[in-house]
């Protein structure tokens, strides 16, 4: 019995989370493309920033003070999320970022390695 809601609940809340924190994490994963960051400190900031923005974001979205929006936890612990969301990405697709540019500079050259 507890299965089956724990089954709907997770999609359901990542889907929600996703929706918040889509459009204030595209300009860091434009900078990180444009300017090649492929660190991971570099995506695990960005994943706090964006954090920020998402609690900034239920903060101004609250009809009422809940206690739940005020608590200073509750922003740490999205911030903490945030980070490692910003790695996770890393992970995936952060440790090329920016690889598009070099490959554009020099169609059609090949490198060699000296042994």
């Amino acid at each position: 019995m507890v299965m089956g809601s724990v089954v709907f609940s997770i999609p359901f809340v990542a889907l929600f989370v996703a929706y918040f924190a889509f459009l204030p994490s595209i300009p860091a994963i434009l900078l990180a493309e444009i300017l090649g960051k492929r660190d991971w400190l570099y995506h695990a900031i960005s994943g706090a920033i964006v954090a920020l923005v998402v609690v900034g974001f239920i903060r101004g979205a609250a009809a009422t003070v809940n206690d739940a929006v005020v608590d200073p936890r509750f922003a740490l612990a999205l911030i903490g999320g945030g980070m490692c969301g910003g790695i996770a990405y890393w992970l995936v697709a952060g440790r090329l970022a920016g690889n598009w540019r070099d490959q554009a500079r020099a169609p059609g050259v090949e490198t060699t390695q000296i042994r």
